[in-house]
């Protein structure tokens, strides 16, 4: 358990909490929701080092209401090595990509659920991007909203066949071509990509 002293609590109005740990002063956002009750720093990196704490669980200091005793929160990998939190609601466990967490609380552009609000085709409009590419640096300055065009492409530039449903048979003819015939052939997806964004709008 980690003793925390929350300086300034606003956690019922704009859902910051500034508090001190071991008198380093950290900033945390709240999420609650899904049978979680979490405060969760910026800078969430990895499961070796968490930045996200148990405040439903937390323990007020008898003669300090400022201070609690909170327990860190260690995320597991799934088996797509993204980070995960699990929580229990109405008798079921939930199960959250951290990442989702906190871009939620710190950039508030899209909620945890939002990833499956479906297209006319039934797939996700938007998903969270790392952008170094590590799924365990969930660090506020690391993620970004992309659509899933923008997803995909990045997809089959890395080499994920996932990406190939949408992009694959223009890149499968590039592979091999020369470099005239994939700048053509790059534009040419850079076009539809544009296509894609106008429809956005």
């Amino acid at each position: 358990m980690t003793k925390m002293q929350i300086l300034k609590n606003n956690y019922k109005e704009n859902y910051t909490v500034l508090v001190k740990i071991d008198d380093i002063l950290v900033t945390f956002k709240q999420y609650k929701r899904y049978g979680l009750n979490l405060l969760v720093g910026k800078n969430s990196i990895s499961k070796e080092f968490p930045d996200i704490f148990d405040f439903g669980s937390a323990i007020k200091d008898e003669t300090d209401d400022s201070i609690f005793t909170v327990e860190p929160i260690v995320p597991q990998l799934n088996n797509d090595n993204y980070l995960m939190i699990y929580g229990v609601k109405d008798g079921f466990t939930t199960e959250i990509y951290l990442h989702q967490i906190v871009e939620f609380t710190w950039l508030n552009s899209i909620k945890p659920t939002d990833r499956y609000f479906l297209d006319a085709d039934g797939n996700p409009k938007y998903h969270i991007h790392h952008k170094d590419g590590n799924k365990e640096n969930n660090s506020v300055d690391n993620l970004e909203l992309i659509t899933r065009e923008e997803n995909q492409l990045i997809e089959v530039l890395n080499g994920n066949s996932r990406g190939m449903e949408y992009f694959g048979p223009t890149f499968a003819m590039l592979v091999n071509s020369s470099k005239e015939r994939k700048i053509e052939g790059y534009k040419n997806i850079i076009k539809k990509l544009e296509e894609e964004i106008k429809k956005l709008k």
